[in-house]
Parts: structure tokens; sequence; C-alpha cells
């Protein structure tokens, strides 16, 4: 899942609860990675969607993110 596009849309999709069970802490960690791919929309909806998770949230998904390794 190293694909910037498939990462800012799996946000989008855990943030409607499209297809999956609405998470925002989920949504954020995809786009804090596709933001990390420099995705101008993922770091926006990124920055929109902060004030919905606590700091201990916000810290678990950017430690989750910097942690990330794509399937090759």
């Amino acid at each position: 899942m190293g694909y910037v596009k498939s990462q800012a849309a799996l946000g989008a999709l855990y943030y409607s609860g499209t297809g999956v069970e609405q998470d925002m802490f989920r949504a954020y960690f995809w786009w804090t990675l596709a933001s990390r791919r420099l995705d101008i929309e993922a770091t926006q909806a990124r920055e929109d969607i902060i004030y919905r998770l606590t700091p201990h949230e916000k810290d678990m998904a950017d430690m989750l993110a910097a942690q990330f390794e794509p399937d090759r």
C-alpha cells in the first residue's frame, strides 16, 4: 500500500464510513501517510479532522505512520 492516491482514498473511506465503520483514527492515519508523499488534499483533510482525535490518538497515529513500511 505504498501508493499515495490509495492511501488518501482509504482515509476518505474511513472518514465517511463508506463500506467500513467510520473511524477518525484510521482516516487520520491514512491521510498522514498520503500527506508525507505531498498529497495536498490529504494534508488538508488531515488538518481538518485533527480536532476530532484525542492527543493520545493523534500521537499513536503519528507513531504508527512513522513506522509504516508498505509491502512491495
